[in-house]
């Protein structure tokens, strides 16, 4: 890092004794553009900044200048004297980017590749503001579709829908060159320089078995030749607003505590009140009074007053004032980076403090460096490092319907008194047994959710190192040699410290207290004291690639080939470590603890073991593969693209062809505008492309072996330590494999006014994991084993439509992206995939039927309310109220004529429609994002949830009471005995679905420029920014449902010098 500034200043310093050429480049308007500025003479080149400016060190007085850039019209600019100089030049109407692409393995312009890419800048992805790099891309991306998380997905985003069922469902996630391992929130969004998304297998098979799912490819930021010293600073501070918890569908404190007197008058709560006398656990207020009532404790009036004023608190007046605050995030970016002839430097740092509504802090530091050298003409190494330092401290404030009783959800518990001070709440153990157990001799058993937060201390630091070195060594012309390594290490360590007074050591400390009520005295099994525990996690990686590229040009004809090898490991390990009790951080203490022999707790006498002993996991896995790339080009016009890849993994069977993958891909396109035939005025371009191959994706828990798990002492049957097997050895298991079938045209009209691009494509995921039956008596207990047995097929078309509505000197832009996408299963070889009662659900995991989509939904036929208010079902074409038979009826006969089917629970049609109106330096735009064409499931009142967990619904209130009220409502009547079967049939059924069709204003983003003034490096380029991000919704389908829409509000500062 030193040697960087002394590079830089060396460079300052003999810039002093040389002839300094510099000026900027702008257009008609004065805005300055990247463009690349040659002096003819010396050869002398340099990229200009995004404010226009250039320099040139070493230039003659006098001589020409050329012009060139994508967007302008190329010009010869003849000068006199060293400066400033300042360039107008005309920028080209036709603005179809000629963008390069990066696959990860090599840079091509976009114009000369088959494949579906599609790359965002810096600029794009500064359109949203957000820590994470992956969260701007929402909107940006044709095929690229957001909707939540769901089943295990690490990122809530899917490419082109899915490729598989079982298997890993994420994108491969590629950071300079190389699989990025770790967490994706620790590069900083600042340092990316664009995102490269490859789609379909031409662009995405060369990443092999990883790639079925799609590959993001993530550059960051670097230096280049002969570039003038080029600082950056930005700063930008978010608000985002507290939720608003009266817009969430919970019960208000009367209606619950109606429920709760239905419940009591029936007995519901008898058992409760059983258990309670056995484990002195605690009973909701409300209940506690309608007892004493009962038993004659209290008189009526009494009672009645109680209960008034239980009805009067609303607990979410206290939680939004004591717990919930706007939550807040300042991010800043520093870097740095140039270039002379035979060197480049990059210099960055972050700093993130991020503090959510509950008041846990995350604080993130980021440092890299990245420095390449020509040691001679032929021979250039690049080496760099990235490093990441983050730190979250998980104290927080209790958040709603966190503090329960007796995990019960209770609207009108409170926290704190009418003076704001904390109240002990009794969520464990009833209050008559707290006050008068232990006979003096016991810790203050009380909790204090309002302020126990304070006394335990909760921390996650994540370290991430990633390292690089590449050598590259030209053969001789046109053939290129690389030999490029890195390594990531990555370690996540979590520590807890619950001090003397947190109600966690407290009441652990209780628990195990043996006290002679004849003596007064108590015994300690564990110590007074706090608590420590702590885990951590190592991820590390490492990466080697050597690689041969060939380019050659000759008349009208190109060529570009490369081939390449890598290996490469991936291990991570999972350490719990030891309990530590009666510490104390200061001086540091704690005290043994027996961890092996049970002992008897307090409140039941119940032998009881403390646990809190450590253990350890570890994975690792290697792969190695073999790759090629070559695409061919004639006059320009017609390319031609070939791919192959082959994994191999000792994961997989016994023989080579089972380890080994080979993947392969073919493309072609056409620039039909540049042939001599094509004459139109209207249309200016016109490409078609095509592709076909065949990419990959691999799980590393299947594995041809059986795993056997070791576990401790077995102590039902024989007190020994024993072992399970968790997979059954099969040695046909083998990669999964995806077909893709891409066909594409680029086109632009009017001179650019109108531009897009409209892909249509298939995908299909065969060999795919899935349960299969097999003679269980061969192998033991398993009746299935896992096998490559199910495929799915996609469809889809992807467009992008981009306007340039006005030009000058008002600029409005409109950028319009729609996708659809439809995943469905073909083949799956178990007798639920051929049942349409598989999809009843709630639509938010993978259920796999044939001809159906990977997320569909269904319900069960509704037949209405009948006159008592019992939600009514068929058999055959009669109502019935016979819940179980309808059940069996699905399950053993798998009649499905019970079944009614939804459709998709993803969207099938998805996109954003982008506007951006700018005049000079002042830019407006905002993104509106569209969902069409699903089901979602909604949530609804469950009285068995509502009696046993408390967790109510304002469907409750809509509930049939009266006979009549069948005409008008769907709300089964609320009865008890409860039946599982008429909550199950009810929860399940066609009135708690909707269409989930939505316009949402994403973002709205405000910006003036400041342009740079005077000499270069006096005055930097400022930009200054506003944006409000999730707005809300602008139309639903369905608006029965109450929705918390949290809107955030970013004020921004860019500086370039």
């Amino acid at each position: 890092m030193v040697g960087i500034f002394v590079l830089i200043f060396l460079n300052s310093t003999d810039a002093k004794g040389q002839s300094r050429l510099w000026g900027s480049v702008i257009d008609q308007d004065g805005v300055g553009i990247v463009v690349t500025v040659q002096d003819r003479l010396s050869q002398l080149k340099v990229t200009t900044g995004e404010d226009g400016s250039f320099e040139l060190i070493g230039a003659s007085e006098k001589g020409d200048l050329l012009i060139v850039g994508k967007t302008i019209d190329t010009l010869q600019y003849r000068y006199l004297g060293f400066g400033p100089h300042r360039i107008v030049v005309g920028r080209k109407i036709h603005e179809i980017e000629v963008v390069e692409v990066n696959t990860g393995f090599q840079r091509i312009p976009k114009e000369r590749a088959t494949g579906s890419f599609e790359v965002l800048d810096a600029k794009a992805l500064s359109a949203q503001v957000g820590t994470n790099i992956l969260d701007r891309l929402d909107g940006m991306v044709s095929g690229l579709t957001f909707n939540g998380t769901k089943d295990n997905r690490k990122y809530d985003f899917m490419v082109r829908g899915l490729s598989t069922i079982n298997g890993p469902l994420d994108p491969l996630i590629v950071v300079d060159n190389f699989p990025y391992e770790g967490d994706i929130s620790n590069i900083n969004p600042e340092d990316v320089e664009n995102v490269t998304v490859l789609k379909d297998a031409a662009a995405a098979s060369i990443w092999g078995a990883r790639a079925g799912n799609g590959v993001i490819v993530i550059n960051t930021k670097k230096g280049r030749l002969n570039q003038p010293v080029k600082i950056e600073l930005s700063a930008v501070a978010q608000v985002r607003e507290k939720p608003d918890l009266y817009r969430q569908s919970f019960l208000s404190s009367p209606d619950y505590i109606e429920a709760e007197a239905f419940f009591f008058n029936k007995g519901a709560y008898a058992a409760d009140f059983i258990w309670s006398d056995m484990l002195k656990t605690p009973i909701t207020p409300a209940v506690e009074i309608f007892q004493q009532r009962a038993l004659g404790y209290i008189s009526a009036q009494d009672s009645a007053a109680r209960i008034d004023a239980l009805k009067s608190m609303d607990n979410r007046d206290q939680y939004k004032r004591y717990s919930y605050r706007p939550s807040n995030m300042q991010q800043y970016a520093f870097s740095l980076r140039g270039g002379e002839r035979r060197m480049t430097y990059t210099l960055a740092a972050g700093y993130q403090n991020e503090v959510s509504e509950l008041g846990a802090k995350d604080r993130k530091i980021n440092l890299r460096t990245q420095q390449s050298y020509a040691i001679t003409d032929k021979l250039k190494v690049e080496l760099g490092a990235y490093f990441t330092h983050a730190n979250n401290n998980g104290q927080s404030r209790p958040a709603f319907n966190s503090v329960r009783v007796n995990g019960k959800i209770v609207p009108y518990l409170p926290i704190a008194d009418d003076l704001g001070q904390p109240i002990p709440v009794y969520s464990f153990l009833r209050q008559s047994y707290i006050d008068t157990v232990g006979n003096g001799a016991l810790l203050d058993w009380n909790y204090y959710p309002m302020c126990d937060y304070l006394h335990t201390s909760k921390s996650n630091v994540r370290q991430d190192i990633n390292a690089n070195l590449s050598v590259h060594y030209q053969l001789s012309t046109g053939l290129k040699l690389a030999v490029m390594y890195q390594e990531q290490q990555q370690r996540i360590t979590n520590e807890s410290y619950d001090s003397p007074n947190s109600y966690k050591a407290r009441n652990l400390v209780n628990e195990f207290t043996q006290i002679n009520y004849a003596t007064g005295l108590a015994k300690r099994i564990v110590p007074e004291g706090g608590l420590w525990s702590g885990d951590y996690r190592t991820i590390s990686g490492r990466n080697a690639r050597f690689q041969l590229d060939y380019d050659r040009r000759w008349q009208k004809h190109a060529i570009v080939t490369l081939l390449g090898s890598e290996i490469r490991q991936s291990r991570s390990s999972y350490v719990p470590q030891a309990t530590l009790y009666g510490y104390h951080p200061d001086p540091f203490q704690s005290q043994q603890v027996d961890l092996v022999n049970d002992y008897p707790t307090l409140v039941t006498g119940e032998n009881k073991r403390i646990g809190g002993s450590a253990s350890r996991s570890a994975e690792i896995n290697r792969f190695v593969s073999l790759y090629g790339n070559m695409a061919y080009s004639y006059d320009q016009r017609y390319t031609l693209s070939l791919s192959a890849r082959k994994d191999a993994s000792n994961i997989f069977g016994v023989k080579a062809n089972d380890r080994w993958n080979p993947l392969w891909s073919v493309g072609t396109s056409w620039h039909m505008h540049k042939e001599s035939f094509f004459e139109s005025s209207i249309l200016n371009q016109l490409t078609l492309r095509a592709t076909y191959g065949y990419s990959g994706n691999v799980d590393p828990s299947r594995v041809s072996q059986a795993v056997i798990s070791y576990a401790g002492a077995d102590g039902i049957r024989t007190l020994l330590p024993h072992a399970v097997i968790t997979e059954v050895p099969n040695d046909q298991l083998r990669w999964e494999r995806v077909n893709t079938t891409n066909i594409g045209v680029d086109f632009a009209l009017s001179n650019g006014r109108l531009s897009g691009t409209l892909e249509l494509y298939r995908k299909h995921g065969f060999d795919l994991y899935a349960p299969a039956l097999y003679d269980y008596t061969v192998r033991g207990y398993y009746t299935t084993v896992v096998m490559n047995s199910a495929d799915i097929v996609g469809k889809g078309i992807d467009l992008r439509l981009t306007s340039l509505n006005i030009k000058i000197p008002f600029v409005w832009q409109t950028t319009l992206i729609a996708n659809l996408v439809d995943s469905r299963t073909t083949a799956y070889h178990i007798q639920q995939a051929t049942r349409l009662s598989t999809l009843v659900g709630n639509g938010t995991t993978i259920n796999p039927v044939i001809g159906k989509p990977l997320y569909g939904l269904a319900s069960y036929r509704w037949g209405g309310l009948d006159g008592a208010g019992n939600p009514q079902g068929y058999i055959g074409d009669e109502k019935t109220l016979q819940y179980q038979q309808i059940f069996n009826d699905i399950a053993v006969k798998g009649d499905d004529s019970n079944v009614v089917y939804h459709g998709s629970a993803l969207p099938v049609y998805q996109g954003s429609l982008s506007n951006t109106f700018s005049y000079k330096g002042l830019s407006l735009s905002a993104m509106f994002s569209f969902r069409l064409g699903y089901y979602y499931r909604k949530s609804t009142v469950s009285y068995a949830q509502l009696l046993s967990n408390g967790i109510g619904h304002l469907d409750y209130n809509k509930r049939w009471k009266v006979p009549g009220d069948e005409l008008h409502t769907t709300v089964p009547s609320l009865t008890y005995p409860l039946d599982s079967n008429r909550e199950r049939f009810y929860a399940y059924a066609t009135p708690t679905v909707s269409r989930g069709d939505n316009i949402y204003l994403q973002f709205a983003s405000l910006s003036y420029r400041i342009p740079k003034i005077g000499r270069i490096g006096k005055m930097p380029e400022t930009n200054v920014y506003l944006n409000g991000s999730g707005l809300g919704y602008v139309w639903r389908k369905d608006r029965t449902e109450l929705l918390d829409n949290q809107r955030s509000f970013s004020l921004g500062l860019r500086v370039n010098f």
